[in-house]
C-alpha cells in the first residue's frame, strides 16, 4: 500500500455499523447489552451533557460519563429548546461564541476519559432558524468542534425544506432524522426517505423504541421497518428504557 493510501486508511473513521443506540440514562444500558448480544458490532452514543439558556445565560448540565458504554462511537450533547431566547438576543457570531465554551469543556472532559469517533448535537432547531443554525455550526467548526466529525439531529420538517442540504453541506458530516415524538406517520416512510435523500447528505434514521398512550397514542416502532439504503447509513435507536431488539430482526 502506498504511503498516501496508508495515511487515508488510518485517518478515515471506521465505517458505521447498521445499528446503534443512544444511551441517555442508566435505564438504557440493559437495552444496549441486549442489542450487542444480537448485533455484536453495534455501537453507542452517550449523552454527556445538555446546554440550557436560563436567566439570560447559557448553563451546562452534566449527564453520563462516556465510560458507561464500552467504546462509544459518539458523544451526544443536547441543546435544549430553552435556547430560543438567545437567538433573539444575540447575533449568529455571538451565539456561536457563547456556545463554544461549554461545548469545549464538555468535549475536553469526555476526551480525558477515552476516545470517540464523532460528536452529535441534538437540537430541534426551528425551521425558520435553519440558515442561522448553519452559520453557528460553521463558526463552531472553527472552534470547539474543530477537527471533529459532527452530526446533527434533524426533523422531517427540516428535510422537507429544499434548502436544507445546501445549507448544511460542507458544514456537518451528516444528520440523524428523528421520527419519534414528531407526529409523523410511518406509512409516509417512502416520502420521508425521498426527502432525506434529496438533501444530498449522509443520514441515519433516529428511531424511538418507546410508545405513548393517552388521547394521541404514538406508533414509533412502526418506523423500524423503514428501509435504510445509501445515503442512509444506519438506524440509531432511542430506547427510553424500552426493549426493542426483536424489532431489528430481518433488518440489515
Amino acid at each position: 500500500m502506498s504511503p498516501l493510501l496508508l495515511w487515508l486508511a488510518c485517518a478515515a473513521p471506521p465505517p458505521p455499523p447498521p445499528v446503534a443506540q443512544w444511551v441517555w440514562t442508566d435505564a438504557d444500558l440493559p437495552r444496549l447489552q441486549e442489542l450487542r448480544r444480537a448485533r455484536p458490532d453495534a455501537v453507542a452514543g452517550v449523552h454527556i451533557g445538555t446546554i440550557h439558556h436560563r436567566d439570560g445565560a447559557l448553563t451546562t448540565e452534566l449527564s453520563l460519563a462516556p465510560t458507561v458504554a464500552e467504546a462509544p462511537r459518539a458523544l451526544v450533547i443536547r441543546l435544549e429548546d430553552d435556547l430560543r431566547p438567545a437567538w433573539d438576543a444575540l447575533t449568529d457570531a455571538a451565539l456561536a461564541a457563547e456556545l463554544d465554551a461549554p461545548l469545549g469543556r464538555l468535549l475536553r472532559l469526555a476526551a480525558s476519559r477515552g476516545s470517540f469517533v464523532e460528536v452529535q448535537l441534538d437540537y430541534d432547531v426551528p425551521v425558520r432558524l435553519l440558515p442561522r443554525w448553519a452559520n453557528v455550526l460553521r463558526a463552531l467548526r472553527g472552534g470547539a468542534l474543530k477537527d471533529q466529525r459532527v452530526w446533527v439531529t434533524s426533523l422531517v420538517a427540516h428535510v422537507a425544506e429544499p434548502g436544507y442540504g445546501p445549507l448544511l453541506r460542507g458544514v456537518v458530516d451528516g444528520h440523524i432524522l428523528q421520527v419519534f415524538d414528531t407526529g409523523d406517520d410511518a406509512l409516509d416512510a417512502a416520502r420521508v426517505t425521498a426527502l432525506a435523500d434529496r438533501a444530498g447528505l449522509p443520514w441515519r434514521w433516529g428511531l424511538g423504541a418507546f410508545e405513548r398512550g393517552g388521547e394521541r397514542p404514538t406508533n414509533h416502532r412502526a418506523w423500524f421497518t423503514a428501509p435504510c439504503l445509501p445515503p442512509c447509513e444506519a438506524r440509531w435507536v432511542f430506547p427510553a428504557g424500552a426493549p426493542y431488539a426483536e424489532l431489528l430482526q430481518g433488518t440489515p
